[in-house]
């Protein structure tokens, strides 16, 4: 993991680098930013990504425009559901539970999470509206 200063900071509004450290894959090094993020009250994003073998962390500027937010949870970016979590949201779904009691499931199995009920369906209506494009393709190569 290679970290990359490129900006001079002003004490005020400094958002930290996350520590360093070797780590053996890309999931575990997002989860490493990821979560020293939150502590610091901001979000990552990833703005490119390449497929090769090295992940560089580049931290142009650590100043913001606004202080670190105090409720992480208005970041939309953490609230999305990881893979497991989408699965288990499906699952659910078909065995026909609510949002909210799908929510107080999925808190249960991480207590960290942040999203709500809206963030519920709108994957309920993601899976539904995949549900669909498959349903009609498969009709369409049918006729």
């Amino acid at each position: 993991m290679e970290f990359q200063d490129q900006g001079v900071h002003s004490q005020e509004r400094k958002m930290l680098p996350p520590p360093g450290g070797t780590l053996h894959t890309r999931d575990e090094l997002l989860k490493h930013v990821h979560d020293f993020a939150l502590t610091q009250g901001y979000m990552v994003c990833i703005r490119d990504s390449a497929k090769d073998r090295y992940v560089t962390i580049a931290f142009k500027n650590g100043e913001h425009n606004h202080e670190p937010s105090k409720d992480i949870s208005e970041h939309p970016s953490c609230r999305r559901f990881t893979d497991e979590e989408v699965l288990m949201i499906r699952d659910l779904t078909v065995a026909g539970k609510r949002p909210r009691q799908i929510l107080k499931f999925l808190r249960q199995r991480n207590p960290n999470l942040v999203s709500d009920s809206r963030n519920v369906y709108n994957v309920k209506a993601k899976i539904r509206g995949e549900s669909l494009s498959e349903f009609n393709s498969s009709a369409i190569s049918l006729a």
